[in-house]
């Protein structure tokens, strides 16, 4: 974990690909509704920072709308970032 965290540091724009393939991750589990992601929700939890939370309030398609517009945001802020210290 070490090596990773120092080369990250010393190449901070792999950091923001990091974060673009975790945000196209996001976006084809919104689209294709992968269970892995959505499950099947307890019905205890209501916590807004947690998809399973957000599907017990607002209901699954709510949910998945969610995720999509934060993995849209996600991939555009890796590109923002790969921009800005490949622009250096």
């Amino acid at each position: 974990m070490d090596k990773i965290q120092q080369y990250l540091a010393s190449n901070p724009e792999w950091a923001g690909v990091l974060i673009v393939v975790i945000g196209i991750l996001l976006l084809c589990s919104a689209i294709f509704d992968w269970n892995w992601i959505f499950g099947h929700g307890s019905a205890t939890n209501f916590n807004l920072w947690k998809v399973d939370g957000i599907m017990n309030i607002f209901g699954r398609k709510t949910a998945r709308v969610i995720l999509a517009i934060f993995s849209i945001a996600m991939i555009a802020g890796g590109i923002v970032w790969i921009w800005i210290y490949l622009k250096k």
